[in-house]
């Protein structure tokens, strides 16, 4: 998984951004992190907005990748249902959001 990782103090970050927060350093490097983390939480979007409605019901998800960042995504709709710290991996990317399986 492709994330951004400040240059200077390390502190990474999900989406691509032009200065850390965390020092103001405007070098900002692409870093490829492993693709695993736990589910944190979820929900079930049963009515969802204009455009994704192909989609529904799908769920939201946010999980703590190995790394150490927390990122969200969606949960692929072939995925086994989820489960409060369930080992889940990255299995594609959707217009810049991760989608990601359940691990048996």
């Amino acid at each position: 998984m492709l994330i951004y990782q400040c240059a200077k103090c390390q502190q990474q970050y999900a989406k691509v951004v032009s200065v850390c927060a965390k020092c103001l350093c405007l070098k900002l490097k692409e870093t490829e992190v492993a693709d695993e983390g736990k589910l944190v939480t979820w929900t079930t979007i049963r009515r969802a907005p204009a455009g994704f409605l192909v989609n529904a019901p799908y769920d939201v998800v946010v999980v703590d990748l190995i790394c150490g960042l927390r990122v969200t995504g969606r949960l692929d709709q072939e995925s086994i249902p989820p489960r409060m710290y369930a080992r889940v991996k990255r299995i594609a990317t959707e217009e810049g959001s991760p989608i990601f399986s359940v691990m048996t």
